[in-house]
């Protein structure tokens, strides 16, 4: 067989060899990248020669093994000059039977294992324990989302057999901090408790306390507002005011509050919306002192306590990153009408008194801000140091308890003791200022 023009450049064979063996000697020899562009330049070259047939009965060798080291050739480098003009409609498509149009994968090296999914895969920085631990929990995860379709195809969609499902695979979930799936699926167990045990039920505190957490993940700061409002007002309602369950959530409440104030997770530092948030929080904390005072639990005393001298701190500071207009009385106008009156020439030998309205500015606008502010930071100290009084009270009643907690009891009012007393060094220094 006689190759002519381009194809004898990079074919080196003898003219009896038969076209079956000619491609199967190019696919022996690695060359089957290139085949495709060879039959092509012999089938469209300028010299007249037949066109190449391959055979449709050619089997590939299937046990031919790839040496992983062998090195890419080149590029095929194409003369253009020599196929200029052919025709690209006529062009013949080789295919071998079984091959699959798609791309190939990248082959792996030798001894190298397939990669693990993402969800599957445990995290490197993990210890032997905490790997066990994550894979266990996501067989649990995998168990209960099987038990969850299983549940939901015999029983429907809003059985209360559903609940403890959605919430232990929401409780998983969470385990494994992938809040998004663990915020989904405790918020259907919460619909799915709201559905068949009522608006109020105390099944919906842990749901929603465990909501809480999924959503602190997200750090969806609204959302977890809105599930603490919630779950605040499903514990008010299961509990009388002067009960130790009722107390208990006021102070869970408080410390968030206090947090989302402290960092302005829901605000700015000094917006009204703060501010109004603590004032409600310090009302709601006084009747409960009132209730509890000398007969509640001796701990529980404590933290409340505590939860008001905190909100006492964080009112003061936030009194003090207030705008000072945002002080100002309602009635108090920022501008005055006044009559301004002046001696003015008239005539070559007189003078004469003239007088108009002017609009000028209110000398008392700034120095009522100014005092307003003052006055608040006036009763927010005096609650911080009420609060302090409280607090050394009830340590000198009960000792026992005193010394059982001595070094969280000394670390809180040394806290409160240092902010009292910066909030009075502040105070001496505010009265000097003159408006």
């Amino acid at each position: 067989m006689n190759i002519p023009g381009p194809c004898a450049v990079y074919i080196d064979m003898s003219e009896q060899t038969s076209t079956a063996l000619w491609v199967s000697k190019m696919l022996q020899m690695r060359r089957a990248s290139a085949l495709t562009m060879v039959l092509w330049l012999c089938a469209h070259a300028s010299v007249a020669a037949q066109p190449l047939r391959v055979s449709q009965s050619l089997q590939v060798d299937q046990s031919l093994q790839v040496d992983q080291s062998l090195q890419v050739d080149q590029p095929l480098q194409v003369d253009q000059s020599q196929v200029k003009g052919a025709d690209q409609t006529h062009a013949p498509v080789m295919r071998i039977e079984g091959a699959d149009d798609a791309s190939p994968s990248p082959a792996m090296p030798e001894g190298a294992e397939a990669p693990e999914s993402a969800e599957s895969a445990p995290d490197q920085g993990l210890s032997e324990e905490q790997r066990l631990a994550q894979e266990r929990l996501l067989q649990e995860a995998a168990t209960l989302r099987a038990r969850l379709d299983q549940l939901g195809t015999m029983h429907g969609t809003y059985d209360p057999v559903l609940i403890e499902a959605q919430q232990d695979l929401g409780r998983t979930y969470l385990e494994l901090e992938q809040f998004d799936d663990a915020a989904d699926h405790l918020a259907q167990a919460l619909q799915l408790v709201r559905v068949n045990e009522g608006l109020y039920s105390e099944r919906q505190v842990s749901v929603l306390r465990q909501l809480v957490a999924a959503h602190q993940g997200r750090q969806e700061w609204e959302t977890v507002d809105d599930y603490q409002h919630l779950l605040f007002g499903v514990q008010s309602r299961l509990h009388d005011g002067d009960a130790a369950g009722y107390v208990d959530a006021l102070i869970a409440f408080s410390e968030w509050r206090l947090l989302a104030a402290r960092h302005n997770l829901l605000a700015r530092g000094g917006a009204q919306h703060n501010v109004l948030m603590l004032q409600e929080m310090q009302e709601q904390q006084d009747r409960a002192l009132d209730t509890v005072h000398g007969e509640g639990p001796v701990r529980q005393q404590w933290d409340l306590l505590y939860a008001r001298a905190l909100t006492d701190i964080e009112l003061a500071r936030q009194y003090s990153h207030r705008s000072l207009m945002e002080f100002v009385e309602p009635n108090e106008p920022r501008h005055v009408t006044r009559t301004v009156c002046s001696v003015v020439p008239d005539g070559p030998n007189g003078a004469r008194r003239v007088c108009w309205n002017q609009t000028v500015n209110n000398p008392n606008y700034y120095r009522s801000a100014h005092d307003q502010q003052r006055n608040h930071l006036d009763r927010a100290r005096s609650r911080v140091r009420s609060s302090l009084r409280q607090l050394d009270e009830l340590l000198a009643e009960n000792p026992g308890f005193a010394s059982e907690n001595a070094e969280d009891i000394e670390r809180g009012m040394e806290i409160v003791q240092q902010v009292a007393a910066d909030m009075q060094r502040d105070a001496r220094r505010s009265a000097l200022r003159r408006w």
